[in-house]
């Protein structure tokens, strides 16, 4: 939903659009709900599998899963899971270039978005 399209390698949007079940659309959702808020709810509900979603209703979508509070829950689950992952990968003590390398992958995939780009610009300062 917030993707950079030349980082994913997919429309941003694109997971609404199509209808996917996301963790982080199904967190706004559940949220939105327990908070009694219909206008996300329903909004969530019109917009999930519209392939014709336009760019104006995709920004509500968007806003929509800010109010609720989703994507930053999202990014600290994330976080948490990503610790979880290196602590297992130390204590399976693995060592040399490899554990380094899925210890940067780790780290690389999990990372914000904000920082994935901020990383394709330096991949592509280099050359």
């Amino acid at each position: 939903m917030f993707g950079d399209p030349a980082l994913t390698g997919k429309p941003s949007g694109d997971d609404i659009r199509s209808g996917k079940a996301t963790y982080l659309i199904a967190l706004a959702h559940t949220r939105a709900q327990a908070t009694e808020d219909t206008f996300v709810c329903d909004l969530l509900d019109s917009s999930r599998g519209d392939a014709q979603l336009s760019e104006q209703a995709l920004t509500a979508v968007r806003n929509a899963l800010i109010s609720t509070g989703a994507p930053e829950r999202v990014e600290r689950r994330i976080a948490r899971l990503s610790r979880a992952a290196e602590h297992h990968l130390r204590t399976a003590q693995l060592s040399g270039p490899a554990a380094d390398r899925l210890t940067a992958l780790l780290r690389q995939i999990a990372a914000p978005c904000e920082q994935h780009a901020t990383n394709a610009a330096d991949r592509r300062s280099l050359g």
